[in-house]
């Protein structure tokens, strides 16, 4: 684990025992919650579930840190069909209302990456954060 930007966030890896990263996430942190922002994982190596052990351990750390709460967030939808939304899921019946942001910063290069994504899936975006869509 390394942290990144001062003590407000952290980057967290799963790696094989060769050193190979597999799965990483940010998380972001205040003093009473560690909030899970970003990750991704190596599709050859998820019969290894390295997500959820990257969770698991999320979890054990963040309990020995005196966090209060470990926030996942939720999936792209509701659905049941949503596979983010039925992972996450998992790890706790527990549910929360929460308020999601959708004011891009920095526009300019929200439309690099918006091109890109574009040009690699082939897609029209859905939704606001579409890499999260058409990519495996």
């Amino acid at each position: 684990m390394q942290s990144i930007a001062g003590n407000s966030s952290l980057i967290a890896d799963v790696a094989t025992k060769d050193g190979l990263v597999i799965a990483s996430a940010v998380f972001l942190t205040d003093n009473q919650t560690i909030h899970y922002h970003l990750g991704g994982s190596n599709s050859d190596y998820h019969s290894l579930n390295p997500n959820i052990f990257l969770m698991l351990a999320m979890a054990e750390y963040a309990g020995k840190q005196k966090f209060h709460q470990m926030h996942i967030g939720g999936g792209l939808s509701m659905s049941a069909d949503d596979s983010l939304y039925r992972f996450k899921k998992g790890f706790s019946s527990n549910e929360y209302k929460f308020c999601i942001g959708k004011k891009i910063h920095n526009q300019k290069l929200y439309n690099i990456v918006s091109s890109n994504w574009r040009c690699l899936t082939g897609l029209e975006p859905k939704i606001l954060l579409h890499y999260h869509e058409g990519v495996s």
